[in-house]
Parts: structure tokens; sequence; C-alpha cells
């Protein structure tokens, strides 16, 4: 079993992202998929003591100084979009802000969960077949701040609020 911690939205909030930090650690999570709207390098460095996954959100613009911070920090950058194999498991990582994509990527069925963010709401769903987990946000949020932990491979999700 792999235990991965998903974050969306932080948007250069660094006290909550490093309660994140805590949590995911207090949990055993080892590696992290963070779904856009970075927003700092800052960030990307409190990230840093666990392999991390990242794509741009729609507030990261180009993502040119994060994809620098990553290259600083450790992690992989994937752009707008990312794929990564966990457990056997594919999983698409896209901020969300495109529902076309997003429903393209669902009706596609080459993924086994979709990892999003934008909506600064949590949810876990199925569209077509296909899982979807929105995290929460950190910031711009309508609920409490969150994140969530999926286990792998069954893709069983807990959510988890910090503040």
């Amino acid at each position: 079993m792999t235990r991965v911690g998903v974050v969306s939205d932080t948007h250069g909030l660094l006290d909550l992202t490093r309660r994140v930090m805590e949590v995911f650690a207090e949990a055993g999570v080892e590696r992290i998929l963070h779904c856009g709207d970075i927003g700092t390098p800052a960030v990307v460095e409190a990230l840093s003591a666990l392999p991390v996954d990242y794509v741009c959100g729609n507030c990261d613009g180009a993502g040119s100084r994060l994809a620098e911070a990553v290259k600083t920090y450790g992690g992989t950058f994937h752009g707008k979009s990312g794929e990564v194999e966990i457990d056997g498991r594919r999983v698409a990582l896209y901020h969300g802000q495109d529902e076309e994509l997003l429903d393209t990527l669902a009706r596609s069925g080459r993924w086994d969960l979709i990892c999003t963010g934008h909506t600064h709401r949590s949810g876990f769903s199925e569209l077509y077949g296909t899982r979807i987990l929105n995290p929460g946000a950190l910031q711009r949020r309508w609920e409490a701040p969150g994140a969530a932990i999926v286990d792998f491979p069954k893709i069983d999700v807990t959510f988890f609020r910090v503040g």
C-alpha cells in the first residue's frame, strides 16, 4: 500500500501548507500530488520533504518560476496536466478549470483516478466510471481549509481539515 497526500489551491499560504505537511507526516504519507494554484516558490520549498508531482493552476501563470523552484527543491513539474502511476493505478493530474477537458479525461477510460482542484470544494465522485478527487483548497475556499489522503491501490480517500 502506498499512502499519497493530495492538495490543491495552496495559493502561497505557508502556515496552512506547513500544517498539511504535519498531517501528512503523522499519517505516513509517502508522496504528494499538488493539483495547481501553488502560488509561490515558498510552497514548493515547504512541501519538499516528500516527492511531489505538481501541475499549474489558472493562478500560476506560465509556471516558469514554480518550475524553477521544483528544480531547486525537488519534485516533478508537469505543466498544465500530468500523469503518474501509483501501485499499478493510472492517475491524471489537472487543475480543473476547463470542464470540457475534465470531461474528455473521464470519458477516455484511461484513468483510475483524476485529481483536480480549482473549485475550492472537496469531493470524491465518479464520472463515466472514472473516479474524480478534489481535495478542497487552503485559500479562497467555500469550506474549511483541507486536503486528502489516498491509499493505493484501493483508492480509499480520507479528507481532513486544517486551520
